[in-house]
């Protein structure tokens, strides 16, 4: 039990200030491309960039919401099914899950 609250009482050494900047370079980037994409209908900008190009940048993000929805559920699923539906436990699941 000591070990593991010593674990977590461990403060992160070194790299400080990039861990910072860090911060603020996924708050710009994220205003960004929050941003971009309304600014640009409405100041006249997205007439130059072909409608395809917003088409794809859309696609492009749901499809990361949805890997990542699947990513968080993967674990929990495997969990509930448990080791006894493994292949080599007589089961269905590959043994890599």
């Amino acid at each position: 039990m000591s070990d593991v609250s010593d674990a977590c009482a461990a403060s992160p050494t070194g790299k400080l200030g990039l861990r910072i900047a860090a911060i603020f370079v996924i708050l710009v980037t994220s205003l960004v491309g929050t941003f971009f994409p309304v600014l640009s209908k409405r100041t006249g900008v997205g007439k130059v960039v072909h409608p395809a190009v917003f088409e794809v940048a859309k696609f492009f993000g749901s499809g990361v919401i949805l890997a990542t929805g699947f990513i968080h559920l993967l674990e929990p699923a495997s969990e509930a099914l448990g080791p006894s539906n493994l292949i080599s436990a007589g089961g269905c699941l590959d043994d890599a899950w």
